[in-house]
């Protein structure tokens, strides 16, 4: 038996928890977006009077404009959803498992 938590954690799960790491550290570019794309759509899309925008080379207008930004939030939503989930089943795994060596 390890002589702390921590490191009995560490010698049977660091790959696990690597994993982890990386899922967390992956999902906050998508996180970040889903902050940031509301305040576009408010300030960009409504706020801004323009006859054309120009979104990844294509011209459109203002309400396709906006349809492209909220078609587009809620797939980040969706994916950080999903992030989470995956990221919440995989670190409930490793609990179970983890208490299951311990016992």
């Amino acid at each position: 038996m390890e002589p702390t938590i921590f490191r009995f954690i560490w010698k049977y799960s660091l790959r696990q928890q690597l994993v982890i790491l990386a899922l967390t550290v992956g999902s906050f570019p998508v996180l970040y977006a889903t902050l940031e794309l509301p305040k576009i759509i408010i300030n960009k899309a409504l706020a801004v009077q323009a006859d054309v925008f120009v979104l990844f080379g294509y011209e459109l207008t203002q309400l396709q404009y906006l349809l492209a930004l909220c078609v587009g939030f809620l797939a980040l939503v969706l994916v950080a959803g999903l992030l989470k989930y995956v990221l919440n089943v995989y670190a409930g795994i490793v609990a179970e498992r983890m208490l299951r060596r311990l016992r």
